[in-house]
């Protein structure tokens, strides 16, 4: 996650959201998902057991970030939550609420 990391150290914080999403997207290729759109393909990775359920809410929140991010939006993507996509471990319940609300 280096292009990520990059971005959010440049206060970009947009850009960081898009291409943890685009990592996420590899991720699904790599595991063998032949569907093109993220939400399906993690569905499938999730339905084969290759990712349990609490990281495929997890995914499904970047998900959505980077659809925020990618999509013109009257909010900004913000520091907390670019920082937060990029820490699973502390902030994947955090930011799955605040994107959920």
């Amino acid at each position: 996650m280096r292009e990520p990391r990059a971005c959010f150290n440049a206060k970009l914080y947009t850009a960081a959201a898009v291409t943890v999403r685009r990592t996420l997207e590899g991720m699904c290729v790599d595991q063998g998902t032949d569907k093109k759109q993220l939400f399906a393909a993690l569905g499938e990775l999730r339905d084969a057991n290759k990712i349990e359920g609490r990281l495929f809410d997890w995914a499904q929140a970047l998900r959505v970030l980077g659809n925020q991010g990618a999509h013109f939006s009257k909010e900004p993507v913000s520091r907390e939550d670019a920082q937060d996509a990029l820490e699973p471990g502390r902030s994947s319940t955090r930011l799955h609420l605040r994107l959920h609300r």
